[in-house]
């Protein structure tokens, strides 16, 4: 909401960007390289095997993403704490 708001008060568009697609296509800025491609891009906690035909033309044939949500419960200290056996000290 913050980026809408901040392009209204300013009177000027908001474009989405993809970040990831920006990630997949950097290949092609620094190296010149053709399409199509494979890419394996791998970004926080999760995976992707692409097959890049041109911008927005991808296929994935692979990936390791997980449900977003169990990432955070594994990183938070709270969810640690309910992990550990019964008779185990808590920090």
């Amino acid at each position: 909401m913050t980026a809408k708001a901040i392009a209204m008060a300013a009177g000027k568009p908001i474009v989405g960007v993809n970040h990831l697609e920006g990630h997949a296509l950097t290949a092609r800025l620094t190296d010149d390289l053709e399409f199509p491609f494979l890419l394996l891009l791998v970004s926080g906690g999760h995976s992707q095997f692409l097959l890049v035909r041109g911008v927005g033309d991808y296929e994935r044939l692979g990936t390791t993403i997980v449900h977003d949500r169990q990432g955070h419960r594994h990183g938070s200290g709270k969810a640690d704490r309910r992990r550990q056996s019964p008779g185990r000290p808590r920090p």
